[in-house]
């Protein structure tokens, strides 16, 4: 049987969801940085300009809101690709047994997992 089986614990998991929880919450805090600004320039409140913005995203055709969302998540792709390179060599679910390793508040989780599979 598989370690796999028990609950595989990995560092180096741990670490890559980390780096994925850090790079969510930094251009997420970058993101609402430029529309903040945009909202002020153009002289819209924040709320509306966001909700603007949601929105806009949201009607795009999926292959063009994966794009555009990608452009708002740059810090993610290095991330992406030390994970594929990890679970290569290892076998390791970097998400999975990442979570588990470093005890990380399932919503925390959920919420990295969202904009990943908003980015693909």
């Amino acid at each position: 049987m598989s370690d796999k089986a028990f609950g595989l614990t990995c560092d180096e998991c741990g670490a890559i969801v980390r780096e994925f929880r850090d790079a969510v919450h930094q251009d997420e805090q970058e993101l609402k940085n430029r529309l903040r600004k945009v909202a002020t320039v153009s002289g819209r409140e924040q709320d509306k300009m966001r909700l603007a913005w949601v929105s806009s995203v949201a009607s795009m055709p999926m292959d063009d809101m994966h794009t555009t969302m990608r452009a708002q998540y740059p810090g993610i792709a290095a991330v992406r690709r030390r994970q594929a390179e990890h679970e290569s060599l290892t076998g390791h679910s970097v998400l999975r047994d990442g979570w588990r390793t470093m005890n990380m508040p399932y919503e925390e989780l959920l919420r990295v997992m969202r904009v990943l599979s908003a980015i693909r």
